[in-house]
């Protein structure tokens, strides 16, 4: 992940990530943010943990370098292509230059825009954000991807 996003630009600023000097953070408890939520969650026992000391496991979470393209999967059979576009713009995120759907294999929206750094920005203002639209009941969570 350090190797991917290093030196990328997202909001017209180069990330720089690097190897921590400290092995561990120093707080053995969160403390409450002024927004209510917790300082940190330890997620290395969760399930949901993507890097397992498992190779079986850690084979299905490789990671793809940024790209202009990004995804996500399982979205509804009536989501169209101006659902997903209104999403993205209510949401800060750039204009894509393209949305199209594959059904054929698995049921995934792919996002195509004119840059690495839109791409990027896109996950950053809407990855995780609940999709939902007025004429359906209940929503998702979209999670994305970048695609290769």
């Amino acid at each position: 992940m350090i190797t991917h996003l290093s030196n990328v630009s997202v909001f017209g600023k180069c990330l720089k990530i690097g190897i921590s000097k400290q092995e561990f953070v120093g707080f053995a408890t969160p403390f409450q943010l002024p927004d209510g939520s917790p300082s940190f969650v330890d997620f290395q026992g969760s399930t949901n943990f993507r890097f397992s000391k498992n190779p079986d496991l850690d084979e299905s979470s490789r990671m793809s370098p940024p790209s202009k393209r990004v995804y996500f999967f399982d979205p509804r059979n009536d989501l169209t292509e101006e659902d997903v576009e209104l999403f993205l713009t209510e949401n800060g995120a750039p204009k894509p230059v393209r949305i199209f759907f594959e059904l054929e294999t698995e049921t995934r929206v792919n996002i195509e825009f004119g840059t690495i750094a839109m791409a990027l920005q896109t996950i950053a203002l809407c990855n995780n954000f609940p999709f939902s639209m007025p004429e359906i009941q209940g929503q998702f969570f979209v999670k994305f991807w970048f695609a290769e």
